[in-house]
């Protein structure tokens, strides 16, 4: 961990200088994205009389845990800030509580989805059918179904390797393909509400603004992935009756 070019506890750093400092560790660190978190409440700077954020020695090192905790534990910035509410508290200190983190490894099965993960690999029809095991009949069964799309370029990424071997296990399970669009429908439901919520989708947005509402998208897919997993937990409970 480099150290912080202040002489003093009481020296502060702009939004910019800090942003320069910590990219030195975060590739992917910007001043939308900053500005994002605060607006989150994880951080909160001071600010001049005239509205300029003033970044302190601690800001930073608290700024470098959130960044720290997105990168090498892929945590959502909620339970970030339930982790950060417990140092406001007293309860921990920041240093006590990167520690913690350092030797706690995460639960694989518990580990959030990536949706800032994005796939740059390119499959032909051939190659998912190799990978997957399926013929190009059954392919064909799941692009009519809608829940299998290619890119504008006519090829498929990684992701659907996951979606195709899915469908197939709950296919033999004895679940029929039409039972399977239902989640279609309402996976584009829930794609259009968060795009609403982040804001996404308005026209003419400045490349800050843009930059915020992608990081928006991906913490609020989170959370509709969380709350989708829980209700079906919760619908499960009642079936089993356990």
């Amino acid at each position: 961990m480099s150290a912080l070019p202040l002489r003093s506890s009481s020296a502060t750093m702009s939004i910019g200088a800090v942003v320069d400092l910590l990219a030195q560790e975060f590739d992917d660190i910007s001043l939308s994205k900053v500005r994002f978190l605060e607006a989150t409440g994880l951080i909160c700077p001071a600010r001049t009389a005239s509205g300029y954020r003033r970044y302190t020695r601690d800001d930073i090192e608290r700024l470098r845990f959130i960044l720290s905790a997105q990168r090498d534990r892929f945590l959502p910035n909620k339970v970030i800030g339930e982790q950060l509410e417990r140092v406001d508290a007293g309860e921990v200190t920041l240093e006590e509580l990167q520690r913690q983190s350092n030797t706690v490894q995460p639960v694989p099965s518990e580990q959030k989805e990536n949706f800032s993960c994005v796939s740059q690999v390119r499959l032909t029809e051939r190659t998912l059918c190799l990978k997957t095991g399926i013929d190009p009949e059954f392919l064909d069964t799941l692009i009519d179904a809608d829940l299998l799309r290619v890119t504008g370029a006519g090829f498929y990424v990684e992701d659907d390797i996951t979606i195709v071997k899915v469908c197939k296990a709950l296919c033999d399970a004895g679940i029929d393909i039409r039972h399977l669009r239902t989640f279609r429908t309402s996976i584009d439901r829930m794609a259009n509400l968060i795009r609403q919520a982040s804001g996404a989708s308005r026209a003419l947005q400045s490349a800050d603004d843009k930059k915020c509402s992608v990081e928006r998208t991906r913490e609020l897919a989170n959370d509709v992935s969380d709350l989708t997993a829980g209700l079906l937990k919760q619908r499960l409970r009642d079936v089993l009756d356990y």
